[in-house]
């Protein structure tokens, strides 16, 4: 179980060093329109891949653990829309982005331990926000 904590945190430190380079490039534009344009597409990506990595964790989730893991999901958009909204008609995309990643990160780490034999419910239904 060691081994695979070590494993989380070098996955997260990887990701968190991959958006940081993703919204770099993103500051190379000069204007804010032009700005919120590359962030707007890196976070439709970003979301892309959360749908195929939940899709893949999805097929190794039955029962219980499969219905939980729908309502985690639920969950964490909601913490998405309320944490990346500044107000009903704006949201940041920088945030979503970031945070997007995160959960992505965190379903594909669960995905692989589920391919390797070693699905543990409670760290797939887990909040990991």
């Amino acid at each position: 179980m060691m081994k695979l904590s070590k494993l989380a945190l070098l996955a997260s430190l990887a990701m968190t060093a991959h958006a940081a380079v993703a919204i770099e490039a993103c500051d190379r534009y000069q204007t804010s329109y032009e700005r919120t344009l590359c962030t707007a597409k890196l976070f439709v990506d970003s979301d892309n891949e959360l749908n195929a990595e939940y899709k893949k964790l999805r097929k190794f989730t039955k029962g219980k653990t499969g219905t939980a893991l729908v309502q985690t999901q639920r969950d964490w958009i909601q913490y998405r829309t309320e944490s990346c909204e500044a107000n009903p008609s704006a949201a940041d995309m920088d945030c979503g982005y970031r945070l997007t990643r995160e959960r992505t990160e965190y379903l594909r780490t669960r995905a692989r331990e589920c391919a390797a034999g070693v699905c543990d419910a409670a760290a797939v239904t887990r909040p990991s926000w």
